[in-house]
This record gives C-alpha cells, sequence and structure tokens, in this order.
C-alpha cells in the first residue's frame, strides 16, 4: 500500500514546471488563501494528511518586505511550533532554525524545483483518491497521519534518489 501512494504523489510530482512571473507566483499564493485548512481528515478519520506546505507558503508569502532575519524568525514561528511534535522527532528547534538559515536561498526561491509544486497539484485529492482506490483494490482501509512538507531536498523521499534531485517535497509517516 505505501508504494502504491508513493506512486501516486511522485506522479503528480512529476508535473512540476518553472518560469512563473510574480503575478502568477501572487495568483497561486491566492489559492492557498482560498483554501487554507493544513489538515486533511479522510476514511473516516483513519488517514490524516498534514499541508505543512500550504502554512509555510503563507508564512513566506506574508513576511515579504522584511529582513532576511525577520523573515526566517516569522519562519520558524510560524512552521515549527505549531508542529513541535514533529520537527523534534528530526533535530528540534535549533537544528530547524539552522536548517532554515542554511538552506533560506533555495526555499524562497520560485526557480528551484519543486517550488510550484503545491500550486499545480491538489493534494487533497490526489491522497483521497489514493486511499479511495486502495480501499477498492484491497479491501482494507489504509490508516496513518502524513505529512507533506516543503523542503530543501533534505529527506531522500524514503529512498526514491532519482526523485531526490527533482522534487523538493518530501513526507513523514507517523
Amino acid at each position: 500500500m505505501r508504494k502504491f501512494i508513493l506512486v501516486s504523489v511522485l506522479a503528480a510530482l512529476s508535473f512540476s514546471s518553472q518560469g512563473f512571473s510574480q503575478d502568477d507566483l501572487e495568483k497561486f499564493y491566492n489559492q492557498i488563501r482560498e483554501k487554507p485548512q493544513v489538515q486533511l481528515s479522510i476514511m473516516n478519520g483513519k488517514v490524516q494528511v498534514i499541508n505543512i506546505y500550504k502554512q509555510q507558503i503563507m508564512s513566506l508569502h506574508n513576511s515579504q518586505g522584511k529582513s532576511r532575519e525577520e523573515r526566517i524568525s516569522q519562519f520558524v514561528k510560524d512552521i515549527y511550533f505549531p508542529f513541535q511534535d514533529l520537527w523534534d522527532g528530526f533535530s528540534g528547534e535549533k537544528g530547524f532554525k539552522n536548517w532554515t538559515e542554511r538552506s533560506w536561498d533555495n526555499i524562497i526561491n520560485p526557480e528551484s524545483p519543486g517550488f510550484l509544486i503545491p500550486f499545480q497539484v491538489d493534494f487533497d485529492s490526489v491522497f483521497t483518491a489514493t486511499a479511495t482506490r486502495l480501499r477498492q483494490m484491497t479491501g482494507r482501509e489504509p490508516a496513518g497521519k502524513w505529512y507533506l512538507i516543503y523542503g530543501s531536498k533534505a529527506a531522500n523521499m524514503g529512498g526514491a534518489k532519482k526523485y531526490r534531485d527533482v522534487c523538493r517535497f518530501f513526507w513523514h509517516r507517523e
């Protein structure tokens, strides 16, 4: 089942493209504003999809015009603390802040691979369709908590190394 979900999500990620103008980016940010809910619960609550990337994108957008240090501080406040239990499993607050500072130029660059993926793929629909199809194929209900996070190629995509350099999204499953 995990492989089916992985393949479905990676297929959706492969539609990424680049080269959008600032007006296009503003339009995409507005899409996130219109559908800002971070958590999706499907299969009678057995599958939870936490779209942290939506909060990340809004934090980046809302801090435009501030200094680099102010933007990083705001990003840590907006992203680390609401999901502290997840991030503590990786590196804790200090590690998250160090990662953010090290990766900042890639995180904010719309020409970075994967930057525009959340504007091109409706992950809520992908996970809902995948979970539904899994239930139909196996007769079993999928379960788990999945986190979709915009990153800087720090994760190895669960071993899918050929996608690591293309996709800058990673997820963590509890």
